[in-house]
């Protein structure tokens, strides 16, 4: 789904809310046409200004004009999309707000959903702490979704500690449970773990990363598409077939242009390959836009800047350090 396609449904999203019909814009909204905005297209800064819009017109205190739900969706939504396009300390007040919300309402489902979203921008160790809150919310709440959501949450969570065994039995967990809905799922993120799990056992084939690519796009996600031609680039890197590894890190690149996040790997990974295959110019560039990863550290020694490769490296230990050992990114380290 192109955002073309969804003029129509934002019009209608804007007519109700200029019309006063804010219960039923923000109904209008968390429909088809939330889930194609931000799982199929990727538009965050246009979910940004939709959600801004409403907001804005229901007052300081949303909930009166939304309904406490209706506005804890809204800003948990809003959180999101910012979270994605940089603006961190504008989504963790939203967090913040939602969660105070939530709690005042005894809304036990919404608050498991906010909770762990909160737990997934913060450092390992307190992330599983709560995650596994989470969790225990959604088992409080009855909510089978909930549950199964968490499960895979932690899972990636034990998995970026490199406690790989427990990081697959969560996600079997996971699996045992009805898919959930895509307001919470999109189809292929599992898929996505499995992978990167493999790939840091030394396990990946490229059936298991073409099964999990052609799952994604049919199920139009986006996020995990980006994810797993990051997951391709890093496995070519790894078979020195550079050609192929430029080829998935560049339409990773693609993926986050049109979308506006903020994300530097694709342009690491961009970078890395550029610089072994002998395209300095085009590898320097690249850097300008890439993070402090050991893929741009060792971009930056392939061109010959020992004192900057020095520099990322150190910067890239740091942050797969985290919160230390148990809870440190074990792959990066």
């Amino acid at each position: 789904t192109e955002l073309d396609h969804l003029k129509n449904s934002i019009e209608v999203f804007r007519l109700l809310i200029g019309a006063g019909m804010l219960k039923e814009a923000a109904s209008h909204y968390f429909g088809e046409l939330a889930n194609s905005l931000m799982y199929s297209v990727g538009a965050y800064g246009d979910v940004v200004e939709l959600l801004e819009e409403l907001l804005h017109a229901a007052g300081e205190e949303p909930w009166k004009a939304l309904g406490a739900r209706p506005a804890s969706y809204v800003m948990g939504g809003l959180g999101i999309a910012l979270s994605h396009t940089g603006e961190v300390e504008k989504a963790r007040a939203l967090e913040a707000q939602t969660i105070a919300l939530d709690l005042a309402e005894k809304d036990w489902v919404n608050l498991s959903i906010e909770i762990r979203n909160l737990s997934m921008g913060r450092g390992l160790a307190t992330g599983i702490c709560g995650l596994e809150l989470s969790l225990e919310l959604a088992k409080k709440a009855g909510n089978a979704s909930g549950e199964a959501i968490a499960h895979l949450s932690l899972a990636h969570a034990e998995a970026s500690c490199g406690r790989y065994d427990d990081a697959k039995r969560l996600l079997e967990k996971f699996r045992s449970y009805p898919t959930p809905g895509r307001t919470v799922y999109q189809r292929g993120d599992a898929e996505v773990l499995a992978a990167s799990i493999a790939l840091e056992e030394g396990t990946l084939t490229e059936a298991q990363l073409a099964d999990g690519e052609a799952i994604s796009r049919t199920a139009n996600n986006l996020g995990g598409q980006k994810e797993f031609h990051i997951l391709r680039a890093r496995w070519e890197i790894e078979r020195e077939n550079l050609d192929a590894a430029l080829a998935s890190a560049d339409a990773a690149v693609e993926i986050v242009r049109r979308t506006g996040e903020r994300a530097g790997l694709p342009f690491s990974l961009r970078a890395l390959a550029l610089a072994r295959l002998g395209r300095a110019e085009e590898a320097r560039e690249a850097l300008g836009q890439a993070s402090n990863t050991y893929y741009s550290a060792e971009a930056c020694f392939e061109l010959g800047y020992i004192e900057a490769a020095k520099t990322v490296a150190i910067k890239a230990f740091v942050a797969a350090w985290d919160d230390g050992p148990p809870y440190a990114y074990a792959a990066d380290l």
